[in-house]
């Protein structure tokens, strides 16, 4: 999926329409010589089994097919959990612009290729930079968390957290199980999980009805249920219900960019947008009345100027404009805002701007933020077990690598590479 530059305000992320699109037909966009060229951003579907899935979501195209190419973490992001990575692609000749958001998550942000300007103001300027969405607390980290769908400190929603822990005390309470655990064990890992399930409902908002035809309960569950059945006929009662398995929406596949679990800028459905289309994490001020604020050049359009509008950017913290080149990272902790304008590598050049950039879970913790960024070390520790399991080595090694190491025989390792530009460095090996 590729976005079409708003033609209105030349810009991108103004809730324009995605297209679907081969990588090879984006490829061949670049190298006409008219615009307007479509850009290669966040990419959310994904096709397969529950683990492509969730390899998919961390790694979505093109980047899974480059996974060899980059490292899973760069060691001076210490504990941080990884969230996903993604490849930006795109043309501008004069300089095309990002629009002024923020995201949910730590951002290491490196160019391969092109320039860009980022302006940065810190979260403590919210208030002045006009969000569509309205604000109902910034944490002491600096994440913003919205009204219509509040967010902890470390970026994951009541219910995303609740979910997490659910799944946790069900593979302690399956562990027990499988280990014929002493009964006063499985007691207490029982008690855990009621416990995390009563959690998971009341975050999920249904209602503690016991759904007794559902068939595709865990062994865990199914366990639960006819001890609490021995319960109820000898006179001990229960309270709670047994979890269902259904999406709920506002879930991780569902949202946008919020730091928990999310996709950075997926269209926000909040009542409180603008338009139907505005993320609650961009601002209402146009790229091009912001960039006269800062006496900045700019190419950006403004379709409606009006006269002493935004009245209280002024209050607003001075930000900072970094200009990045090729080769150079920058790393945005959650819930910076920031505009970006992307040009190529010479100003009215023809060739692609280029860059890779890693999404992390925010930490919530400053006194031990590299050793233990983390506060709810138990949620914590068990995503980034899981996030170590999903890229072991054994599933980045390439196909043929795999094959040759069973012993399978020689396979055809030649890739046809293609240029984006001849006169461009080659993108991604």
């Amino acid at each position: 999926m590729v976005e079409p530059i708003a033609k209105a305000s030349n810009q991108y992320g103004t809730g324009e329409q995605r297209v679907a699109m081969l990588f090879r037909e984006f490829l061949e966009t670049l190298e006409s010589k008219e615009g307007p060229y479509p850009y290669l951003t966040t990419q959310y579907e994904s096709e397969g089994g529950e683990s492509n899935q969730e390899l998919s979501a961390m790694f979505p195209p093109p980047t899974l097919a480059l996974r060899n190419d980059f490292p899973v973490k760069p060691r001076l992001m210490g504990n941080l959990v990884l969230d996903q990575v993604n490849l930006w692609i795109g043309i501008s000749k004069d300089g095309s612009s990002s629009g002024l958001h923020h995201d949910f998550h730590d951002n290491l942000y490196c160019l391969l290729q092109g320039r860009k300007r980022f302006v940065l103001y810190p979260p403590s300027s919210s208030e002045h930079l006009y969000p569509n969405g309205k604000i109902d607390t910034v944490h002491s980290n600096g994440l913003i968390s919205y009204q219509h769908l509040p967010v902890r400190a470390d970026g994951l929603t009541p219910f995303d957290a609740a979910e997490h822990h659910l799944a946790i005390a069900k593979a302690r309470l399956d562990a027990g199980l499988r280990r014929t655990a002493k009964p006063e064990t499985v007691s207490k890992l029982k008690k855990e999980y009621k416990k995390a399930r009563k959690v998971w409902i009341v975050a999920q908002g249904e209602s503690t009805a016991v759904d007794e035809g559902e068939r595709d309960s865990d062994d865990a569950d199914v366990i639960l249920r006819k001890l609490e059945a021995e319960e109820h006929r000898s006179g001990k009662g229960r309270k709670g219900a047994s979890p269902n398995r259904s999406t709920r929406a506002g879930s991780k596949s569902n949202d946008e960019e919020w730091g928990g679990v999310l996709s950075p800028t997926t269209i926000d459905p909040a009542p409180t947008s603008t338009t139907p289309s505005d993320p609650s994490s961009f601002s209402r001020i146009s790229t091009p009345r912001l960039h006269a604020h800062l006496n900045l050049s700019t190419t950006a359009i403004n379709p409606s100027p009006v006269p002493g509008q935004y009245p209280d950017l002024i209050k607003a913290e001075k930000p900072y404009v970094v200009e990045l080149q090729p080769g150079e990272m920058l790393h945005l902790p959650a819930s910076w805002w920031h505009e970006v304008t992307s040009t190529g590598t010479t100003l009215a050049s023809e060739a692609p701007h280029v860059a890779f950039n890693y999404w992390f879970h925010p930490p919530d913790l400053s006194n031990r933020l590299f050793d233990e960024p983390y506060s709810d070390q138990v949620l914590w520790s068990y995503l980034r077990k899981k996030v170590r399991k999903l890229t072991s080595k054994q599933k980045w090694k390439p196909e043929w690598r795999r094959k040759r190491e069973r012993g399978e025989g020689e396979v055809n390792t030649s890739v046809k590479k293609r240029r984006i530009n001849r006169n461009a460095a080659s993108v991604a090996g």
